[in-house]
């Protein structure tokens, strides 16, 4: 067992491969036959100067999590780091792989079909290269994280991080709005049509991630005890810098999927917990309504956003093309006439559909999107993938055991938020919205490889703790 002389951070966000106590980390460090191994070291080497290639990996994939948030037109910074980190973790990106197959076989195979339909679909219709090389990264991005996560055995660490990052950009793009902070080169409008975009360049999107950063935060500081006062403040910090992005954004989608997914969350709540502790939730969550009042009413942004709200019945023509799927229909007629798609990126070229500004509009709808660019198959097995992976969150969310050690509550509500958006808005692009079933995937996989863990259902939740655990 660790050493009681290794004591915990004040802030309880722990790194590196050996104790995390208090946290989950404690739970896989003493199940982890990497970590216990590294008990056995000598002192003298676990203090050795030398820098082993674990910590220069390690630091380059927080590296690649911080910075995800910022985002410049062309080649992002992020781009380059995911490949040189994916290469680091290249072994354990392949080791995973081989895993996924033979654990999920049909999943594996789902994703196996959908990439043999994707390339007919660029070898048929027209070519984006664009499209296709973001496609690609995403895809490495997602095995990196799955990987990363899975062998680091720092789940909250690591999301830790990437909530740092969001944090982080949120105030550097606030502070440029008041002329505090030069702009970058290459960098995106931090506000457009007064919406906030921040670092990111795209409101719609932000505001769609926003949902899990918001229930994953009030998850850790409503059902966590016996936590230190600086983590309190920190979790406080991050959920409210969620709650003042997802308002700022102005993307209604996202406040439709923040609802429903507030609902999916205060459900499994109490289908899992007592009825005390539903109301308490419910308590909570309705308290986000007074807070949002006085940040608008405090910013003097009220009316702008009442405009936003008022949208929902405003009777323009822009306005009931967007309600009346006017996209999304033009894009369903169009590929009745391509079972084979019309290739990656094409879809506004065949389509014709621009915006005022002379930008391409696609199909305003995810999975009609990869079934018009890549394929009737591929739309199916994209729409299939998306639904094993709710499903399978939603079944976790249930098993309370689970629920306690991973928070599964918190990805199973997110992903039914962002599915939601994806109804309106073109997702696989986006690499925000390949994180939370990416993190999702590796919390699975930690499982497995950890083994089961049984524990007594508490009258409150603790996540992300491994107090009442015990090996099976």
């Amino acid at each position: 067992p660790p050493s009681t002389s290794q004591r915990p951070s004040p802030t309880g966000y722990e790194s590196g491969p050996y104790v995390r106590t208090g946290h989950v980390g404690t739970v896989h460090a003493l199940l982890s036959r990497r970590c216990r191994n590294s008990y056995t070291h000598a002192p003298d080497e676990q203090s050795s100067d030398q820098i082993e290639p674990e910590e220069v990996h390690t630091m380059l994939f927080s590296i690649v999590l911080f910075l995800m948030f910022f985002s410049i037109e062309g080649i992002k910074p992020v781009d380059g780091l995911i490949v040189i980190c994916s290469i680091a973790y290249a072994r354990q990106i392949a080791r995973t792989a081989v895993d996924i197959v033979r654990h999920t076989p049909l999943f594996a195979l789902i994703w196996f079909i959908f990439f043999i339909f994707y390339g007919l679909s660029v070898l048929v219709g027209g070519l984006n290269l664009s499209f296709i090389v973001n496609f690609a990264l995403n895809v490495i991005m997602s095995l990196l994280i799955i990987s990363a996560i899975r062998y680091r055995v720092n789940l909250s660490y690591d999301i830790f991080i990437l909530s740092a990052g969001y944090f982080a950009s949120a105030v550097i793009a606030t502070l440029q709005l008041i002329s505090l902070v030069p702009n970058f080169p290459g960098q995106f409008e931090v506000m457009r049509d007064g919406r906030f975009m921040g670092l990111y360049g795209d409101p719609n999107i932000l505001g769609a991630f926003s949902i899990f950063m918001i229930i994953y935060w009030f998850d850790r500081l409503f059902f966590e005890q016996k936590r230190p006062v600086i983590r309190s403040f920190i979790d406080i910090i991050f959920l409210l810098s969620s709650l003042l992005q997802l308002i700022y954004s102005q993307s209604r989608s996202s406040w439709l999927g923040f609802a429903i997914s507030a609902m999916v969350y205060l459900v499994i709540t109490g289908i899992n917990y007592k009825s005390k502790i539903v109301v308490r939730v419910m308590i909570a969550l309705l308290s986000i309504g007074p807070i949002a009042a006085v940040a608008l009413s405090v910013t003097e942004t009220g009316s702008v956003i009442m405009e936003r709200i008022d949208s929902f019945t405003a009777s323009s023509d822009a306005e009931e093309e967007r309600f009346e799927f006017y996209y999304t229909r033009i894009a369903i007629e169009a590929a009745k006439d391509h079972p084979l798609g019309v290739g990656p990126g094409m879809a506004s070229a065949t389509t014709g559909l621009m915006s005022q500004d002379g930008d391409p509009i696609g199909s305003h709808n995810a999975y009609v999107h990869v079934f018009f660019e890549n394929g009737w198959v591929s739309g199916a097995c994209f729409s299939m993938i998306v639904l094993s992976i709710l499903v399978d969150s939603v079944r976790r969310s249930l098993a309370s055991r689970d629920n306690i050690l991973y928070a599964y509550s918190s990805f199973a509500s997110a992903l039914v938020g962002q599915v939601f958006c994806g109804m309106f808005q073109d997702l696989i692009q986006w690499k925000l919205m390949w994180l939370v079933p990416s993190i999702f995937l590796a919390a699975t996989l930690l499982q497995r490889d950890r083994g089961v863990l049984h524990a007594h259902l508490p009258s409150r939740r603790r996540p992300l703790t491994c107090r009442g655990f015990r090996k099976a």
